[in-house]
């Protein structure tokens, strides 16, 4: 199996104190990514988690988790309102698609989030900036696109899982080696980048471009069979183009997104299996859930 090697700065790292602020949102990657940093870079870390998810209970449950990996602080930003009002806002108006088929989420919310990691990676007054990408798509180069942009120069840019470049099955099988939880079974390590727009799966048999997608990928619909045979029946009025209320309640834009994608979600409704178009000219199976869009 693949081992990741140690940084070269480990020891300067761990003599200084210096700390790293890390982009964590408690996959696989970046739980891996918290014991890389101390155990192989030196770090400090202190996590910052970005809540845009659909989960109520996963901000918190995450930043409770980092701290049992070894980070040091953990920082959980409350981002659905801001998210939903200044972005998905935009997409809904231009009904925006990525291949045509894909509502933009994930690629909408990197580039913000990776500005909001910037500007508390300043405030903490971090030696370092890190996410969790490897850079096989989009992923890493929004988040370090924007990185590079706007933080200043003294302050560095780490990809632990970058340099490593392990299989994803290397990964899983590093994270039970040294017992670090992972939201994955080993035999279908699925990967997850979920916001309220959207939850983007892929890794695992997903990959194979020849095999039907496994029901247990799936999260937030089930399957056609499994559908409630009751109907519910929904009213969304729209002004300027935006839904401002739900069977006659209004409420904020992220709260609608989210109670869409449970009544939708439990009549099957927004499975996306696609292969899209990636950033480098590759070809990707990419599977999504959208209820509410």
């Amino acid at each position: 199996m693949k081992q990741p090697k140690q940084s070269a700065n480990y020891l300067e790292n761990k003599k200084h104190k210096k700390k790293v602020l890390l982009m964590y949102s408690g996959g696989v990657d970046t739980s891996v990514a918290v014991y890389l940093l101390k155990h192989f870079y030196g770090y400090q870390v202190i996590t910052l988690t970005i809540d845009v998810c659909q989960d109520l209970n996963w901000a918190k449950q995450m930043a409770q988790k980092a701290k049992k990996l070894g980070a040091v602080k953990t920082i959980v930003y409350n981002g659905k309102d801001e998210y939903a009002d200044n972005y998905l806002s935009q997409i809904i108006k231009a009904n925006a698609l990525y291949d045509d088929y894909y509502p933009v989420g994930t690629s909408i919310a990197r580039p913000w989030q990776a500005k909001i990691g910037v500007d508390i990676a300043k405030k903490e007054k971090v030696d370092a900036i890190a996410h969790g990408n490897k850079g096989r798509g989009a992923g890493a180069f929004q988040f370090n696109m924007v990185f590079n942009y706007f933080s200043t120069g003294k302050m560095k840019l780490v990809t632990p899982i970058g340099d490593w470049w392990p299989t994803r099955q290397e990964e899983v099988e590093f994270a039970s080696k040294n017992k670090i939880p992972i939201p994955v079974q080993k035999e279908n390590p699925f990967s997850y980048d979920d916001n309220i727009m959207s939850n983007a799966i892929n890794y695992g048999d997903i990959d194979n471009i020849g095999k039907q997608v496994p029901e247990q990928a799936f999260k937030w619909t089930v399957s056609v069979e499994k559908a409630s045979d009751k109907p519910d029946f929904i009213e969304i009025e729209f002004k300027n183009g935006l839904p401002i209320k739900l069977n006659s309640q209004k409420i904020k834009l992220s709260e609608i997104i989210q109670k869409l994608n449970i009544i939708a979600g439990k009549h099957g409704i927004g499975r996306i299996d696609m292969l899209e178009n990636g950033l480098y000219g590759n070809k990707f199976k990419w599977v999504y859930e959208a209820p509410a869009a």
